[in-house]
């Protein structure tokens, strides 16, 4: 893993580059995978270094997907913030996370919550672990009510 004494800034500039890798997706806990495809994606800063932006493209069961996840790390509240949007997972919804202020810099990962029907919202969180500078797993966490947290979606990366 890189140095967890780094600023997140670090981090990001660390991880900017063109990656590639699997997109695992799960809809039940505790059951095999729905579908595992090739994901193919580009990482990059934007506004002015002080964000990260991860641009992909993949398949569902043979059907193009693609979405961008932007990141970002809010130093005076030492808040990591994520959006999220894909054509396949949330359709025509952005996704806003947030980690509670205070969190520590070395972790990079944020709640939010989607509709799951008309009347109940689930949790979801997206944690990105840098395991070195050219490997990288993204795993989104589906959280049902009164649960923690069980794999969504989850994608392990290597840089080009």
């Amino acid at each position: 893993m890189l140095n967890a004494q780094q600023d997140p800034h670090t981090i990001f500039t660390s991880l900017v580059g063109d990656w590639t890798g699997s997109n695992t997706v799960y809809f039940e806990p505790d059951k095999p995978a729905v579908d595992t495809a090739e994901v193919q994606g580009s990482i990059r800063l934007i506004s002015e270094g002080r964000l990260l932006e991860f641009s992909y493209m993949s398949t569902f069961k043979g059907k193009p997907i693609s979405g961008k996840l932007i990141i970002s790390y809010d130093e005076k509240y030492k808040e990591c913030l994520m959006t999220w949007i894909d054509s396949f997972h949330n359709s025509n919804r952005m996704l806003h996370l947030a980690s509670a202020r205070g969190a520590n810099s070395d972790m990079i990962s944020a709640n939010g919550e989607y509709p799951a029907d008309e009347t109940v919202n689930w949790g979801w969180r997206i944690e990105v672990l840098p395991k070195d500078e050219n490997q990288l797993t993204i795993t989104h966490f589906n959280i049902p009510p009164g649960m923690d947290g069980v794999p969504g979606v989850i994608w392990e990366l290597k840089k080009k």
